[in-house]
């Protein structure tokens, strides 16, 4: 019989990119017809979307972790990146320390789910215009023909609890968010995108179901909704520990019956952040500093205070484009310095708002930023008049 806890050590990735990723392992498979097992993975480059069904505590945030875990380890972020929506207890916000992941966004955050649905969007179209331009069927081709700095990543698309994303997003703009989703899932499958969700049984029919090549199912509440997902409850073994999954791969054919994995020994949450924080620093000792642009897409959130020297460290790459830059703030999906070029945009430049909007403070880092000798070497003369 499976044990009921499987310990993944995630493997080592080549350093760079290559042609041909590895699948991602996230537990592993009994075959006992064969008396064997076989690990259970997730294919990006063959396989398609993935749902994971099952009720609270039955292990899906926990399976999720795992493969983020996983892929990290599998791959390097020059050939695979990750996006997340989080819609249950924030257990995916530890994500966002892989190199690979672009953003983690909650539900509550309607703001930044508009905005990393739209990059991917956006980014999917980018690519079909790309592959068809060039010729190419499938990613799996532009991978295999193009140089290396050249190869399109593969995109994995978390998302967590999708019930929860219908109970804030279906009634928001008449369901636009959803049928994004939706939208995303059925146009990117052919340009590198996976998607893995998790949820209740309202993902085991429908429209989203639709999307969906493959489905784990773990330990339901209610038995009877097993058989949204074709599986008759004789088949359910009496004992379904968290994390235990079933898979029906065809009609008449005996259940594939699985158990996801954790990282390290410990199953505790507390544990599993910390094997994905470590993860995380492996990542970020080896591959540093990524070229912008073969990173991940970001949606960042604006900060409720920064500093000058906070502001203009967040792009290291970043140079003035003359003597005359000043800077204003910080923006961008991509948090950067955002600033006017007196030089070539000015001569006058106002800032404006009411009392208390942030007025002085602005004209100060302006200034600020055009006596920085790193800007303009500390030549720019500045004429303050003060009423």
């Amino acid at each position: 019989p499976l044990p009921e806890q499987v310990r993944l050590a995630p493997r080592t990735a080549a350093g760079g990119s290559v042609v041909d990723i590895p699948a991602i392992p996230f537990g592993i498979t009994d075959l006992p017809a064969v008396q064997s097992r076989e690990p259970l993975a997730l294919d990006l480059a063959s396989g398609g979307h993935l749902y994971l069904a099952g009720s609270a505590q039955s292990g899906r945030s926990t399976a999720l972790r795992t493969i983020a875990g996983s892929l990290a380890g599998a791959c390097s972020p020059y050939d695979a990146h990750l996006y997340a929506i989080d819609c249950g207890a924030n257990a995916l916000l530890p994500l966002i320390g892989l190199p690979h992941c672009g953003a983690v966004v909650t539900r509550d955050q309607l703001d930044r789910c508009e905005r990393l649905l739209t990059a991917l969007s956006a980014e999917v179209a980018r690519r079909q215009q790309l592959l068809a331009e060039a010729g190419f069927a499938s990613l799996a081709e532009q991978r295999a023909a193009v140089a290396a700095t050249d190869r399109l990543p593969w995109m994995l698309l978390l998302l967590d609890r999708w019930e929860g994303f219908l109970g804030a997003f279906e009634h928001y703009d008449y369901g636009r968010l959803v049928d994004q989703t939706l939208r995303l899932l059925r146009e990117g499958a052919a340009v590198g995108l996976r998607a893995v969700f998790t949820g209740d049984r309202s993902g085991l029919g429908g429209q989203v179901s639709t999307v969906f090549d493959r489905r784990l199912v773990l330990r339901m509440s209610d038995p009877n909704d097993y058989g949204y997902a074709g599986l008759q409850e004789k088949q359910v073994p009496a004992s379904m520990p968290p994390g235990r999954a079933l898979e029906a791969v065809a009609p008449g054919a005996p259940l594939r019956e699985s158990q996801i994995g954790i990282l390290g020994d410990d199953p505790s949450g507390t544990s599993q952040v910390a094997a994905l924080q470590e993860i995380a620093r492996h990542g970020l000792a080896r591959y540093g500093r990524l070229p912008r642009r073969q990173r991940p897409l970001h949606v960042d959130e604006l900060p409720v205070r920064v500093t000058y020297r906070e502001a203009m460290s967040l792009d290291a790459d970043f140079l003035a484009p003359s003597a005359l830059w000043a800077l204003v703030g910080v923006g961008g999906d991509t948090l950067a310095p955002v600033g006017i070029d007196l030089l070539n945009e000015g001569p006058g430049f106002t800032v404006a708002g009411p009392p208390r909007s942030g007025r002085s403070t602005t004209l100060r880092t302006i200034v600020h930023s055009l006596l920085d000798p790193a800007i303009g070497g500390g030549l720019v003369p500045v004429v303050l008049l003060t009423p």
